[in-house]
């Protein structure tokens, strides 16, 4: 199942974007954007984290993503999940 999203700095300063589990991190300027597909043998969830200036995007149990920069990374792994916020 893939999943297309096009994620945009609409703030006044530069936003740090950070993909995991896969640790690729990209600075977004104002006003910019980029797109990344998501893929995975089954459908799934993207969850999206913020606070100021940084926006953290975490794909789903088996999923993959590409930017159009690097290549397809490895899939993620199943592991229990546990809120890091507790």
């Amino acid at each position: 199942m893939k999943t297309t999203v096009n994620i945009v700095n609409t703030d006044g300063g530069p936003l740090r974007l950070i993909l995991e589990p896969w640790g690729r991190e990209y600075d977004l300027d104002p006003g910019v954007g980029q797109w990344f597909e998501f893929d995975g043998p089954d459908a799934g969830l993207i969850e999206v984290r913020t606070r100021p200036g940084e926006m953290t995007v975490y794909g789903w149990v088996g999923s993959s993503v590409n930017d159009g920069i690097y290549p397809e990374g490895p899939r993620v792994p199943h592991t229990p999940w546990s809120n890091p916020t507790r």
